[in-house]
């Protein structure tokens, strides 16, 4: 147990988890960090980073205590209703955008964060369910 009174391990597979991320890279990417900070926190063991939590709140509405803890709701009240569209897409874009540069700046044996940033993808916030449109990457 760490010096902030509960267990990182612990804690960082509920992370994981309620990520469904299945590395580091892929946890950064979905929270919105550097692959090198989330390395940083699991060196250190020593508590779930602030900036994990408020990211884990404000993108997956994810309790803090219950990351902690595992004690209390999982979920903060937050329903999927609630959510504008524009941000569902984009996170849905993110995601995949991870799902599938991941495989590919490994095989190059790059890291994603520079094949990321090189990679001008589609900004599925900016297309409408429903539109008729179908996304397509500018090049």
């Amino acid at each position: 147990m760490s010096r902030t009174g509960y267990d990182f391990t612990i804690a960082y597979h509920r992370v994981l988890q309620v990520t469904g991320a299945k590395s580091q890279t892929t946890l950064a990417v979905w929270l919105g960090l550097t692959q090198s900070s989330v390395w940083d926190a699991i060196r250190r063991a020593d508590g779930i980073p602030a900036s994990w939590l408020v990211a884990l709140v404000e993108k997956y509405g994810v309790s803090p205590l219950w990351i902690k803890t595992g004690q209390g709701p999982q979920r903060l009240s937050r329903s999927l209703e609630e959510v504008p569209l524009e941000e569902l897409l984009s996170e849905v874009g993110r995601r995949l955008d991870a799902i599938i540069l991941q495989p590919i700046a490994d095989s190059m044996k790059i890291p994603y964060e520079r094949l990321a940033e090189d990679y001008s993808g589609i900004n599925y916030s900016k297309h409408r369910a429903g539109s008729g449109v179908t996304p397509v990457s500018e090049e």
